[in-house]
């Protein structure tokens, strides 16, 4: 992610996805957040509540893109690349899927 977005990635939100494996086992199962150069896991205890403090976009529809700001849901339905080209948001929030991004991913082909 942080090549195609060009950004450095500060945290990770594993969770169970359609695959039925939760993934965050298997994202830290042979290497530690530190060893990864995470600062934090958005699950964890600290209580960062990320999705309430910041520009929250996710893929989770497959089909469009969805963006909360402080937790409200807005009409802009922008991928990722856009928000961040943008350089407006000062804080991102990003919930992605892996299995949804392919070389010519469909939110980025121009006809």
């Amino acid at each position: 992610m942080e090549l195609l977005l060009g950004h450095k990635i500060y945290g990770v939100a594993s969770h169970r996805e359609a695959t039925g494996f939760n993934n965050l086992k298997q994202f830290l199962e042979k290497k530690s957040i530190e060893e990864l150069d995470i600062k934090y896991e958005a699950y964890d205890s600290s209580g960062l509540n990320l999705f309430k403090t910041s520009h929250y976009i996710t893929d989770g529809y497959e089909w469009y893109w969805r963006s909360f700001i402080n937790g409200e849901l807005t009409n802009d339905s922008r991928c990722i690349c856009e928000v961040i080209k943008e350089k407006k948001a000062k804080k991102i929030y990003c919930l992605v899927h892996p299995n949804l991004w392919y070389q010519n991913h469909f939110h980025r082909i121009v006809t």
